[in-house]
């Protein structure tokens, strides 16, 4: 099927199916392309919106494309690869997209990572998810996510970004568990 198509081709083609939400096109493509050893976990999809090409599984993760995470898990790529200091479950988490993050945790994403900017996982993920998503927060932390009084400090000075008491009791109960951890 990709005889002669060049790696720049398949990544456009991935880039437009994966941004369209089709995941079984592109689960299929990338099924197809794995057999014929055209990608591997080192092939990159150009991201307008970071500006840079990603390594594959990273991309995914962008999109929140958990089946294909898991397929490509199952070839054995590398769940923790770094890219200018995102994995694959630092974005999904930084961008609030559960499926993905519980895929890659299910499957032993280092939950406590920091990047090469020195940012904890956790910690980045309550400075973009809340006050309106606190649910990737709760995931990492009942996840086993090493809690500190700095993601403490950060959730409770969320509570005044709140827009509505639903915000503000799902915030409380998140600092109830950060305390509990503590």
């Amino acid at each position: 099927m990709f005889e002669g198509v060049l790696e720049k081709e398949i990544a456009e083609i991935l880039f437009v199916v994966l941004q369209n939400d089709d995941e079984e096109s592109a689960l299929e493509i990338i099924k197809k392309a794995c057999k014929e050893d055209i990608i591997d976990e080192d092939f990159d999809i150009y991201l307008p919106e970071l500006r840079l090409n990603t390594p594959i599984l990273i991309a995914i993760a962008f999109f929140n494309r958990a089946k294909i995470i898991n397929y490509l898990l199952k070839q054995d790529y590398e769940i923790d690869r770094s890219d200018f200091g995102n994995t694959p479950l630092f974005l999904a988490a930084k961008m609030g997209h559960i499926e993905s993050a519980k895929v890659l945790i299910q499957n032993g994403a280092d939950i406590d990572y920091i990047s090469c900017f020195d940012q904890k996982l956790l910690l980045e993920t309550i400075a973009t998810n809340l006050p309106q998503n606190t649910e990737m927060c709760e995931l990492l932390i009942s996840s086993g996510a090493k809690v500190d009084n700095k993601m403490l400090e950060a959730t409770k000075a969320k509570l005044s970004e709140a827009e509505n008491e639903k915000q503000k009791k799902a915030i409380q109960e998140l600092i109830a568990k950060i305390e509990s951890k503590l």
